[in-house]
């Protein structure tokens, strides 16, 4: 039998507006996920005084990927896929459409918001995700 979850808090704002960001440890040779053991982190970090009411609680897997552990009443409710600044959202390349360079290479939208702003100062020019126009300033 495994043990219970081994996580650690990554992201908890003092205040606690912001989602609280939890991170899968393993090595799940010897834990449950996170996702195995959802019942349990919840009530855990709600007892702590963690999760106030209305609180949201996103958990990095044992991939790199975020997602949210919904909860109810304090209590695990469920999960859905977190679309947050830090969510997965790749492996992608987008191309600059006016130069044939990478604009973007990236695994999230944050990081690939990021990239797109350096290609433009960079070059002078404006690559636009999703889009196909890339225009001179």
């Amino acid at each position: 039998m495994l043990n219970r979850s081994n996580y650690r808090i990554v992201e908890n704002d003092f205040r606690m507006e912001k989602p609280l960001v939890i991170e899968d440890l393993g090595p799940w040779s010897s834990f449950l996920t996170i996702t195995n053991d959802a019942e349990a982190v919840v009530e855990e970090l709600a007892n702590r005084g963690e999760l106030p009411d209305g609180r949201r609680l996103i958990y990095i897997d044992s991939e790199g990927r975020r997602d949210e552990i919904l909860i109810q009443h304090g209590r695990f409710a469920g999960f859905k896929a977190w679309n947050g600044p830090e969510a997965i959202i790749g492996p992608i390349t987008v191309l600059c459409p006016e130069c044939g360079e990478v604009a973007v290479d990236v695994m999230t939208r944050e990081f690939a918001d990021s990239l797109v702003k350096v290609h433009r100062l960079a070059r002078s020019h404006e690559a636009v995700i999703g889009g196909s126009e890339c225009q001179r300033k």
